[in-house]
C-alpha cells in the first residue's frame, strides 16, 4: 500500500475529513505516532486555525525533540506575511487546541515559513 505524502494528505483534507471516521480507524493501525498526528492534524487544521488561515497554509512535517513523542515542533508553510503573522500572534492558542484534541501535550512550538503558491 502507497503511503500518501504531505501534500496529498493538504490537498485531499476535505475528503479525509467527510470519510474521516472509516478511514480514521483503517489508517491509525497503519501509521506510526508521528504519521497518526501529522494526520490527524491535517485533517482538523481549519477547526485549530479556522477556514481562512487554514486556506493559506500547509503542514509541512512535524519533528519530535525527545524521544517520548512530546515538545513536537509543528512545520507551517503560508502563502503570505499577514498569514505568518496572524499565526504567531495566535500561536499559544493553536498548540493549546492542538494539545487538546490529543488530550496530551505533544506540540510545544511552531515553525512558520512563507512561501506557499495557492495555485499549485
Amino acid at each position: 500500500m502507497k503511503k500518501m505524502t504531505i501534500d496529498e494528505i493538504n490537498k485531499n483534507r476535505n475528503c479525509l475529513k467527510a470519510i474521516g471516521g472509516d478511514c480514521h480507524r483503517v489508517l491509525n493501525s497503519a501509521m506510526d505516532f508521528k504519521e497518526y498526528v501529522l494526520f490527524e492534524v491535517i485533517r482538523h487544521w481549519d477547526n485549530f486555525v479556522g477556514k481562512i488561515i487554514s486556506e493559506n497554509s500547509k503542514i509541512k512535517d512535524i519533528t519530535f525533540k525527545t524521544e517520548n513523542l512530546t515538545s513536537a515542533t509543528l512545520h507551517i508553510i503560508v502563502s503570505s506575511g499577514t498569514f505568518a503573522t496572524e499565526l504567531s500572534l495566535n500561536k499559544t492558542n493553536i498548540i493549546t487546541k492542538i494539545n487538546s484534541f490529543f488530550a496530551k501535550d505533544i506540540v510545544s512550538d511552531l515553525k512558520i515559513t512563507q512561501g506557499f503558491n495557492l495555485k499549485k
